[in-house]
C-alpha cells in the first residue's frame, strides 16, 4: 500500500474531505439523538469535534499546498513554452547553417574553377588576333551575348555579355551587310572557313587607318577555324551558344533593328549624368533610392515614360533597392540607340527651363544643354557678391535673362574673385591681369582660375581656358556650382560651427555628428527647427519642399525674436502659407525671405519645381546668415575633440576631390574607412584593382564594420605588393579607424606617386626620383643665372624666391620682382612672397595644391610637389 508521501496532493485532498464528510455527519447525528434514546459515553462527542478540528486544519494545510503546486505547474508551462521556442529557434538556426555551408561550398568550388581557369588560362596562353579570330567563331555560330542565366563565375566565360558586345568594337558588326540571317555569316563561308567578301573591308583590322597590329603581316582574308596553338583543351572552355539566348525583354530597346551598337557615353556626356546624378543625391553618399530614378531621368533630361522606368525599377528591386553612380551610367548606356537618343533630344527642346546648345558630342551626337534657372540664380549671386568690386565693373551688373554671364567669365577675372570669395586668400590679387587685356594675359587668367579650382576641390574635367573663353554654357556653370557650393558649405562643420552640436540626437556620439556631410547637416538643421515648431520632418530639399509650407515654418524658426543685443526682430508674416496655388505661395515664401536678405537662388518656380540643387543653396545661405542655434552649456562634451582639418589634411582632400572620387571627400577620415576612394586613387596612379574582391555599399547594418575592415585589408595589400608602398606597422585596421598619422603616410605615397606619374610619362617612362627633379631644377635655374637649392630642404625655399626664379625661368618675365621683397624678411613677408608664388605657379599653368605656408615653413614634401609641377610645365607638356 502506498504511504501518505507517495500519493498525489489530490488524492490527499481528497481522502481529508472524506474524513471532514464522515466525522460532520457523526457529529451531527450525535446531536440529534432523541432524549429517549441511549446518550453517547461522555467525552465522546468532544473527541470527535477535536479530530474534525485536526482534520480540517490538515484539509487547510493541503490546500495551501496545492495552491504552491499550481503556481509552479503553472511557471512550468510557460518554461514550456520557452523551451518550445528556443527549440524552434534552434532548429532554424540549423537550417541556416545548412544553407550557409551550402552556400559556403558552392562557393568554393566555383573559387577553385576559377582558379583551375585561370592555370589553364596562363598555361595555354594565346595572343590579341587569336582571341579576335575566336570571337568571329563565337559570332559566326549565331552566339552573339551571354545566355540570359549566365552569373559571374560561370566557367563558360569569356562570352561576351550584352551590353559589351554592344559597347565594343564586335557590337558594330550588327550594322554590317551581309548575305546571311540576322547579321550573321552564310554557311557556306563558315565551312570554307573564311569571312565572306562583303565585310572584308568592314574590318578594322584590315583598315589602313588603323596600326595597332592587330594581326600579324601574312593574315588575309582566310579565316581559319582552327587558328595556330587552338587545341582541343583550349576548345573546351566555350560552347557555342544559340540566338534564342539573344532576345530579352529587358533589352527592347537595344535588340532587335537596334542591334547596332550603342553610342559610347562620351566624358562631357558622362559629367552632365554625373551632375544629374549629383542634382538628386542630395546627401552626396554615392546613392539613390530606386524610387527616385523618375526624378533622376529627369534631371539627366531622358524623357522616359512611366512604363519603361516601371519595368527598369522592377529589374533593380532583384538586386538592391538603391542604384549607385555606375548602374545609372549602365542603363544609360543600354537606352542609348538611335531612336532613345532622338526622343531624348526632342524632349530637352522641349522641357521648360532647359535651353539647348548649339551643336552636338561628336563622339554620342549627345546634344548638351543647360538650366535656365541656374543660369538666373548664379548671375543674381554673382551680381550682389561682386556687385563693389572695382575689377569687375566692367561686366557687371549682368542681366540674368540673357547671355552674359558666359561673356562675363571669358577674362577669367570674374571667376578668379569668386574662387577668392569661396575660399578667402587663394589667388594674390597682384597675379590677376586686370587691365589691358590681351589674348596671351587672357590665357594666364583663365589658367590661374582653373588650376586654383582644383586646388580648393573643384573637379576640373574635360574644361580648358578654351572651353571658358567661349562661354560654354554646360561647362561654364557646372564649373560655377562647385565654386560657389565650395563657399556656401565652407562653415557647415562642427570645428568652424560649434553650436552645430545642439542637432545631436539622443543615443549618438559627438563622431557620429562629425561624420555628417554638410548637406546632411543643413537636413537636420531644418528638421531641428521643424520639431522646434511642431511641424513634420522633411527627407529632401526637392519634392518636400514644392509647396513651401516647411520652408515657411523655417524662416518663422530661425528669424531674428529680438533677444540678441543689436539684432533688432523681424516678423514673419505666415498668412501667405493659407494661399491654395502653390506659385503663390511660393512667391509670399520668397518675399519673407527676403525680408531676412535671403532671397537668393531661387524663384518661386524652382521651389515648386523642387529643384534640388538651387534649393539646396537657398537653404545653406539662410543657415549661414541665421541658423538660430545655441551651443549647449550644460552638455558633457568634450570640445577638445573637436578640431579642424589641418593643412596637410585639407590638401590631400582637396586632392581627391579635384580628381573625381566619388562619393565626394568631406571629411578625410570618416569618408575613407571603407577604402573606396582609396581603390579610386590607386587606379589613378596605375596600380590595377580587382573590384570583385571590393565589398562596395550600401553596407548591412551588422555586418559594415567587417566588410569595410575587409576592404582597407585589401587596400593596405595593393599598397604593399602592387604599388610597391613603404606601409610598415600600416594595418588595415589603421585605415578604418582612422589613425591620422598612418593614414596621412598612405595618402601622402598616393599623392606622390602621382605626381611622378605625370613625369615619368612625360619623360618616355624614364624613372622619376627626388634627386631627378632637384637636378632639373638646379640646371634651369643655372641656365637663368638664378641661384640654386641643395634639396626640398633648402631653407632659402622659406622665402619662396626659388620658386619665383624658377617660374621666371620657365617663362621669362612673368615675375614682377618689383612686388616682392627679397631680404631681411619678416614672418608676413616670407608669406606674402609665398602666396605670389604659388598663384604664378598655377597662373603659368602647373597644378599646385600645395599651400603658401607649407613653403614659408619648408615642408619637404608639398615643397617637392611643388616642384614637380613646375618641372612638368617646364616640359611644356601641362
Amino acid at each position: 500500500m502506498a504511504t501518505a508521501a507517495e500519493k498525489s496532493t489530490k488524492e490527499r485532498l481528497l481522502r481529508a474531505l472524506d474524513d471532514l464528510e464522515v466525522l460532520s455527519r457523526e457529529l451531527i447525528e450525535m446531536l440529534a439523538l432523541s432524549r429517549g434514546q441511549k446518550l453517547p459515553q461522555p467525552g465522546e462527542d468532544t473527541q470527535v469535534l477535536e479530530l474534525l478540528v485536526q482534520r480540517d486544519r490538515e484539509f487547510q494545510a493541503l490546500m495551501e499546498e496545492a495552491q504552491q503546486q499550481g503556481k509552479v505547474h503553472q511557471e512550468m508551462q510557460l518554461l514550456e513554452k520557452e523551451v518550445d521556442k528556443r527549440d524552434s529557434d534552434i532548429q532554424q538556426l540549423q537550417k541556416q547553417l545548412k544553407e550557409a555551408e551550402h552556400i559556403l561550398a558552392t562557393a568554393v568550388y566555383q573559387a577553385k574553377e576559377k582558379l583551375k581557369s585561370i592555370d589553364k588560362a596562363r598555361k595555354g596562353s594565346i595572343s590579341s588576333e587569336e582571341i579576335i579570330k575566336y570571337a568571329h567563331r563565337i559570332s559566326a555560330s549565331n552566339a552573339v551575348c551571354a545566355p540570359l542565366n549566365w552569373v559571374p563565375g560561370d566557367p563558360r566565360r569569356p562570352y561576351p555579355t550584352d551590353l559589351e558586345m554592344r559597347s565594343g568594337m564586335l557590337g558594330h558588326m550588327a550594322n554590317l551587310p551581309t548575305n546571311g540571317v540576322n547579321g550573321h555569316l552564310p554557311g557556306d563561308a563558315l565551312a570554307a572557313g573564311r569571312l565572306p567578301d562583303v565585310l572584308t573591308p568592314h574590318y578594322p583590322w584590315q583598315s589602313s587607318d588603323v596600326s595597332v597590329g592587330m594581326l600579324p603581316p601574312h593574315h588575309g582574308n582566310d579565316f581559319s577555324l582552327e587558328p595556330p596553338g587552338h587545341n582541343k583543351e583550349n576548345e573546351d572552355d566555350v560552347e557555342a551558344m544559340s540566338t534564342d539566348t539573344l532576345i530579352h525583354d529587358q533589352c527592347a530597346t537595344c535588340s532587335g533593328s537596334n542591334m547596332a551598337a550603342s553610342p559610347q557615353i562620351s566624358p562631357e556626356e558622362l559629367e552632365e549624368l554625373r551632375e544629374a546624378f549629383a542634382k538628386i543625391d542630395v546627401d552626396n553618399n554615392g546613392f539613390i533610392s530606386k524610387d527616385e530614378l523618375t526624378e533622376l531621368f529627369k534631371a539627366a533630361n531622358l524623357a522616359l515614360p512611366g512604363y519603361r522606368i516601371r519595368e527598369i525599377v522592377q529589374e533593380l528591386t532583384k538586386t538592391s533597392s538603391q542604384l549607385t553612380f555606375e548602374d545609372f551610367t549602365q542603363i544609360v548606356h543600354g537606352l542609348k540607340s538611335s531612336e532613345v537618343a532622338k526622343t531624348f533630344r526632342k524632349a530637352i527642346n522641349k522641357k521648360e527651363g532647359i535651353c539647348s546648345v548649339a551643336g552636338t558630342s561628336e563622339q554620342s551626337g549627345t546634344q548638351h544643354s543647360y538650366s535656365e534657372e541656374e543660369n538666373v540664380a548664379f548671375v543674381n549671386w554673382i551680381n550682389k557678391a561682386l556687385e563693389k568690386d572695382p575689377d569687375c565693373q566692367h561686366v557687371l551688373p549682368m542681366d540674368p535673362n540673357s547671355n552674359d554671364l558666359f561673356t562675363a567669365v571669358g577674362d577669367g577675372i570674374v571667376l578668379c574673385k569668386m574662387i577668392n570669395l569661396s575660399v578667402p586668400d587663394t589667388i594674390d590679387e597682384r597675379t590677376i591681369n586686370k587691365k589691358k587685356l590681351t589674348p596671351f594675359t587672357i590665357q594666364e587668367n583663365l589658367n590661374l582660375a582653373l588650376n586654383s579650382a582644383s586646388a580648393i576641390g573643384c573637379h576640373v574635367v574635360n574644361i580648358g581656358a578654351e572651353d571658358l573663353k567661349e562661354g560654354r554654357q554646360h561647362l561654364v556653370l557646372g564649373l560655377l556650382w562647385q565654386v560657389i557650393k565650395i563657399g556656401l558649405f565652407a562653415d557647415i562643420e562642427l570645428s568652424k560651427n560649434e553650436a552645430l552640436i545642439a542637432l545631436l540626437r539622443d543615443g549618438e556620439s559627438l563622431e557620429d555628428l562629425m561624420k555628417l556631410s554638410p548637406e546632411e547637416l543643413l537636413l537636420r538643421w531644418a528638421n531641428y527647427h521643424l520639431e522646434e515648431a511642431g511641424c513634420g520632418k522633411i527627407n529632401n530639399f526637392s519634392s518636400e519642399i514644392k509647396d513651401s509650407k516647411a520652408y515657411y515654418n523655417l524662416l518663422n524658426q530661425v528669424a531674428p525674436k529680438g533677444d540678441e543685443e543689436g539684432i533688432p526682430p523681424i516678423a514673419i508674416d505666415m498668412s501667405g502659407i493659407r494661399e491654395k496655388e502653390d506659385l503663390k505661395r511660393a512667391e509670399c515664401m520668397l518675399d519673407q525671405a527676403d525680408r531676412l536678405g535671403c532671397r537668393q537662388f531661387v524663384m518661386p518656380a524652382d521651389v515648386v519645381r523642387g529643384n534640388p540643387k538651387l534649393n539646396l543653396a537657398f537653404v545653406a545661405n539662410l543657415f549661414n546668415k541665421y541658423p538660430a542655434l545655441k551651443k549647449p552649456e550644460n552638455q558633457d562634451i568634450d570640445w577638445s575633440s573637436i578640431e579642424g582639418e589641418t593643412r596637410e589634411e585639407r590638401t590631400f582632400r582637396n586632392w581627391m576631390n579635384s580628381l573625381g572620387v566619388n562619393p565626394r571627400v568631406n571629411h578625410l577620415y570618416a569618408d575613407i574607412d571603407d577604402a573606396l576612394v582609396i581603390f579610386q586613387l590607386y587606379e589613378k596612379i596605375k596600380v590595377p584593382v580587382d573590384w570583385d574582391k571590393v565589398n562596395k555599399p550600401p553596407y548591412s547594418k551588422l555586418g559594415s564594420n567587417m566588410k569595410k575592415l575587409e576592404n582597407c585589408n585589401y587596400a593596405v595589400e595593393l599598397g604593399k605588393k602592387e604599388a610597391k608602398f613603404s606601409l610598415v606597422g600600416i594595418a588595415g585596421q589603421d585605415l578604418h579607424a582612422g589613425n591620422r598619422t598612418l593614414t596621412l603616410a598612405l595618402l601622402w605615397q598616393l599623392m606622390r606617386r602621382y605626381t611622378l606619374n605625370i613625369l615619368e610619362d612625360l619623360g618616355d617612362g624614364q624613372k622619376v626620383t627626388d634627386d631627378t627633379i632637384v637636378g632639373w631644377v638646379n640646371d634651369t635655374l643655372t641656365e637663368a643665372g638664378k641661384p640654386t637649392i641643395s634639396s626640398f630642404k633648402d631653407g632659402s625655399i622659406s622665402t619662396s624666391m626659388p620658386v619665383l626664379d624658377l617660374i621666371d625661368a620657365i617663362q621669362s618675365g612673368s615675375i614682377r620682382y618689383d612686388l616682392l621683397k627679397t631680404e631681411d624678411l619678416t614672418e608676413e613677408e616670407k608669406l606674402n612672397n609665398a602666396k605670389y608664388a604659388i598663384s604664378m605657379a598655377r597662373k603659368i599653368g602647373a597644378r599646385v595644391y600645395a599651400l603658401p605656408e607649407d613653403l614659408v615653413e619648408v615642408k619637404h614634401k608639398m615643397v617637392m610637389t611643388v616642384f614637380a609641377c613646375l618641372m612638368a610645365r617646364g616640359m611644356k607638356r601641362i
